[in-house]
């Protein structure tokens, strides 16, 4: 929609060729019912005028001056600095996106000009059936001077205030505090509001992967080595396929070596080799301009947390998949399956080809991974009842010895590894078999209790160390 200004003045036609004052778009915020209209003065200023509509009528009106050039939203990343807001995990997955091949592009699809020197940011993959989320250019002038925001770049700007305005309103993780949060406040987006497959799919509107390498799960030597071997495995996976991943790394402690800090996030750039030695050159949102080299041990060695998030429109990288992310496949199909199991056997539907399932899903079960499956006392209970009913009767004692009896030598090996003394190991384990050998009766309820109080062992055990390495 067209507006036209007209100016009292005698030689109105000559003075609109001199000054080319002509009106330009008129612009709704769809979050403030306000319209701005934007008229140019000549080809280096422009006049903007905002007001608040009311059942078609102008009820405030701010006028305010504006060079053309004072903002710039071109849907390019350029180099910044992080303001007052600690939104360090926004402008890194950001920073992350700008410097992959896919990601630039998701970008750049996700920030249009709104031709009056604002920005309209379109989240694909956002709740409700709002997607755009209009910045104007007084809100990106604004935010440039109160220092909360970013600055060096007016597309991070405008990204910083449609993200927060997409926190706000959609609650996300603020759902109990949002009433408290206003807008350029810097509020909203201060702490990991998003993943790093969130923010992708909140750009994109497409499920996308992000993998977690596992820190290690206690201090004893094995886990810690264990850790340190799948970072190295999955970065190395980066190292493969440079400038493809969104990368992000934060460290434990305060600081390292005096430059990098705890609860910060940086982003990952590459991973280089140079004399033999493998380093990685990181981005702290800090001043995304400098890049920090780190040898690539000091990173594994001191990272609390690394993400890896994939391009939504490729293929998933299975050898980017943790060892946790494999074994939750696998326990969370052995759960799907019991689940369906046990309904099929209180109907007598049940197949040996289902039941096939089960025991080669079992076989994936291991002493690493029981303690996921085993995960607290209900699952233990809701599992062994599970197979109880599933093999429930004369003549199925050997069968269901066959889906239980795994399970209870795995777990009582994991006891063993966190130093559960022998003599309680082998009581549930007698007692267990015991029960699975039984001529005539099984009592599933014996091997629950049991394997329940090896859980309260374990758990005893990791209470214990912790308190002792803290």
């Amino acid at each position: 929609m067209q507006e036209t200004f007209f100016f009292i003045f005698p030689y109105f036609p000559l003075l609109s060729q001199v000054f080319e004052i002509y009106a330009d778009n008129k612009i709704k915020d769809v979050n403030t019912e306000e319209y701005l209209v934007m008229v140019k003065v000549n080809k280096n200023q422009s006049v903007y005028e905002t007001y608040t509509a009311n059942n078609g009528r102008k009820v405030t009106q701010n006028s305010y001056q504006n060079s053309v050039w004072e903002t710039s939203i071109n849907g390019e990343i350029e180099d910044t600095k992080q303001g007052n807001a600690g939104d360090c995990w926004l402008l890194t997955y950001i920073n992350g996106l700008r410097d992959t091949k896919w990601g630039k592009n998701l970008i750049k699809n996700a920030i249009k000009s709104d031709g009056a020197g604002g920005a309209v940011i379109t989240f694909k993959g956002a709740k409700g059936e709002q997607k755009e989320f209009h910045i104007s250019v007084n809100e990106i002038i604004k935010a440039r001077e109160s220092g909360i925001y970013s600055s060096g770049d007016d597309d991070m700007i405008a990204m910083e205030l449609a993200v927060e305005k997409y926190l706000i309103k959609f609650g996300h993780l603020y759902e109990t505090r949002k009433q408290n949060i206003g807008t350029e406040s810097g509020q909203a987006i201060t702490g990991n509001g998003l993943s790093g497959s969130e923010f992708v799919e909140l750009l994109s509107g497409k499920q996308t992967n992000t993998h977690y390498p596992l820190p290690p799960q206690s201090n004893l030597l094995d886990e810690v080595k264990k850790s340190y071997n799948e970072k190295l495995r999955m970065l190395t996976e980066v190292e493969k396929h440079p400038n493809e991943y969104l990368v992000t790394v934060g460290f434990q402690g305060n600081a390292l070596d005096g430059v990098m800090y705890g609860k910060h996030a940086y982003q990952v750039k590459k991973i280089v080799t140079e004399g033999g030695k493998k380093y990685v050159i990181l981005v702290n949102p800090w001043d995304s301009s400098k890049n920090i080299k780190m040898e690539l041990d000091k990173l594994i060695t001191y990272s609390s947390i690394i993400d890896i998030t994939e391009n939504p429109e490729a293929e998933p990288n299975p050898n980017l998949c943790s060892d946790l992310e494999k074994d939750i496949d696998y326990l969370q199909l052995l759960s799907d399956m019991l689940k369906e199991l046990a309904e099929k056997a209180s109907d007598g539907k049940i197949k040996d080809a289902d039941l096939n399932k089960v025991k080669k899903t079992i076989e994936a079960v291991n002493s690493e991974n029981i303690k996921d499956l085993f995960s607290d006392k209900n699952t233990i209970s809701f599992i062994i009842n599970c197979f109880d009913l599933i093999k429930h009767g004369w003549g199925n004692g050997k069968e269901k010895k066959e889906l239980i009896a795994p399970l209870v030598d795995d777990y009582c090996e994991y006891a063993a590894k966190k130093s559960v003394e022998e003599d309680i190991i082998k009581d549930v384990k007698t007692a267990c078999y015991k029960e699975l050998d039984a001529l005539l009766y099984t009592d599933e309820k014996v091997i629950i209790e049991k394997l329940q109080i090896l859980f309260d062992k374990i758990k005893e055990k990791d209470n214990w160390l912790l308190k002792f390495f803290h």
